[in-house]
């Protein structure tokens, strides 16, 4: 643009000549769909504008005003502009093409910030959209991770609960077996006692008529612990031992299906924090 005096204003200059902005919209410009918009994070000054505005300099660069041959002579202080003119009607054309250019460049810088505006916004509800669909996705995987927790917890309240039945179960099973282990030592005991009476006795003579009445009365009770009391007792005491040893097998078990549950819940605790850390590091 040679024609352009330094320190006068081009938009002061349509004002004189009755170019300036009557609020019409350049629409070839508004609604063009030529304009290419890419979403970034870098700053909108350094990346959205410019690819608007760049493309319209392109196409005024392109545009260019022949200067006009003659003489050249001061056309009016009131304007500032220094030309070449042989008439006042061509002067004119020429002073009124390039504020034409002027005020078509302004047009198009308004137009392709409108347009920024309008991309802006729609990158901004794009972005806004996606981080609530992304805090939902992270709510969702956090209630998810506590629902596990409070499921692990559960478990291992469980675990505690069977690990004190079972040591409650194996005192039980120690209490049994020592008792075994008495009855039987007292039963050997008295059938080795009752086998020496008899075997001390004459084949003729019977083993009451050898002992006197506190001693007959003693014998009798020995020999009824002995053949019935006694083994009545060791097998009642058996049966506890088996069903005592029964329920320690059902809780280990238990323990052991608790166990796998327990570990699986950790990888799946494990896997949602993982995913929550990456979607906090997106």
């Amino acid at each position: 643009m040679g024609y352009h005096a330094e320190g006068h204003d081009p938009e002061v200059l349509a004002v004189h000549v009755g170019l300036e902005d009557d609020g019409v919209e350049d629409e070839d410009v508004e609604d063009s769909d030529n304009y290419e918009y890419v979403d970034s994070d870098t700053s909108e000054d350094e990346e959205v504008f410019p690819v608007i505005v760049d493309m319209v300099e392109e196409e005024l660069a392109q545009e260019r005003i022949e200067p006009f041959p003659g003489d050249r002579t001061i056309f009016s202080e009131k304007f500032g502009f220094v030309c070449s003119f042989d008439g006042g009607d061509i002067l004119f054309n020429i002073v009124q093409d390039f504020v034409a250019k002027v005020e078509r460049k302004r047009r198009v810088t308004a137009a392709a910030k409108r347009k920024r505006a309008k991309l802006i916004e729609k990158r901004n509800k794009k972005r806004a959209t996606k981080e609530k669909k992304r805090g939902d996705r992270l709510a969702s995987s956090r209630v998810m991770r506590d629902n596990l927790m409070h499921q692990m917890e559960a478990i291992v309240l469980q675990e505690a609960e069977l690990g004190s039945a079972l040591e409650l179960l194996d005192y039980t099973r120690q209490k049994c077996d020592q008792q075994h282990d008495a009855i039987v030592q007292r039963l050997e005991s008295c059938e080795e006692m009752l086998k020496a009476l008899e075997n001390g006795a004459a084949a003729e003579v019977p083993v009451e008529s050898l002992l006197d009445e506190e001693e007959h009365r003693r014998w009798k009770q020995t020999k009824e612990m002995v053949t019935t009391i006694l083994p009545e007792v060791l097998t009642r005491l058996e049966d506890n031992i088996e069903l005592n040893n029964a329920k320690i097998r059902d809780v280990r078990d238990k323990m052991e299906e608790l166990r796998s549950k327990r570990l699986a819940l950790r990888e799946e605790i494990a896997v949602k924090e993982e995913d929550i850390a990456l979607m906090l590091n997106e």
